[in-house]
């Protein structure tokens, strides 16, 4: 028999025994950190259908790292205008962005941050992700030494916090990091800029943010605004995080056969009984 076959079985008898399962209402969810790709999972009342939830969710769903995002709208947080002058003239917000999942991604959500100046994000579209590498955001972006895209990860996972200029101030320090002497900008606050400056020595070698082994990903589009966004080093950069696939359609199967093998064993001890 198979181990997670036997697993669920063995979970069920220990249900039956409670005698309290008819009651119970079981629950499971794969958390997110930060990108809420992963689905949850919810069934109530019976010991049998538990018994699926157990073979469906319990186990250690099989997993496949996400390679395209697709969207068609977003937001800001807590969004601060800034005019920026160089390496390109433009006006627009700064801040974290949200994007609304679309298609495929439907109901899902992803925060990034932008690493492209010269180009607007679009309403709509859709992202290829990738490791952000020394080759830089592509297009006309410069070029990135291995301890900025460190920097630049730290800054995407330590800077927004309560402060409602954290978000601006974290945009305006990844820009500062990234494009280095070339970049210039006016109309921002002196609240956010103190704030980004803060947060670039934190991300230096001896602040409380430096992290050597922080990565970013990608999100690139022809004719869109180049994002990224960060992992630990402990989760492997250059991906987002491993999102339940098709592939877990089998473990729930699993559960559906022991249902139907549980269903058969009892028609045949009823049959005995009454012969």
């Amino acid at each position: 028999m198979k181990k997670g076959l036997r697993t669920a079985l063995l979970a069920a008898t220990a249900l039956m025994t409670a005698k309290a399962a008819n009651a119970s209402t079981f629950t499971c969810s794969k958390p997110s950190k930060g990108f809420p790709l992963g689905s949850g999972c919810r069934w109530r009342r019976s010991w049998v259908i538990a018994l699926s939830v157990l073979a469906g969710c319990s186990f250690e769903a099989r997993v496949a790292y996400a390679t395209t995002f697709q969207y068609d709208s977003y937001s800001v947080i807590n969004a601060q205008t800034i005019n920026v002058l160089s390496p390109t003239v433009g006006y627009g917000e700064m801040g974290q962005l949200i994007l609304n999942g679309a298609g495929p991604n439907s109901g899902q959500t992803l925060p990034a941050w932008c690493l492209d100046v010269s180009v607007y994000l679009t309403t709509s579209g859709t992202y290829t992700l990738g490791p952000l590498t020394t080759a830089g955001a592509g297009g006309s972006n410069p070029a990135l030494t291995t301890g900025q895209i460190s920097e630049i990860g730290s800054l995407m996972l330590n800077g927004l916090s309560s402060d409602t200029n954290s978000s601006a101030a974290t945009q305006l320090a990844i820009w500062m990091l990234e494009y280095g002497s070339e970049f210039s900008y006016s109309g921002v606050s002196s609240a956010v800029t103190a704030l980004a400056l803060t947060y670039e020595s934190n991300v230096m070698p001896g602040g409380e943010w430096y992290c050597p082994n922080c990565t970013v990903t990608l999100l690139s589009s022809l004719g869109d605004q180049s994002l990224g966004y960060a992992l630990l080093p402990t989760e492997g950069g250059g991906t987002l995080p491993a999102v339940p696939l098709p592939a877990t359609l089998p473990l729930f199967a699993t559960g559906l056969g022991a249902l139907g093998l549980l269903g058969w064993r009892r028609k045949q001890k009823a049959t005995a009984l009454s012969a």
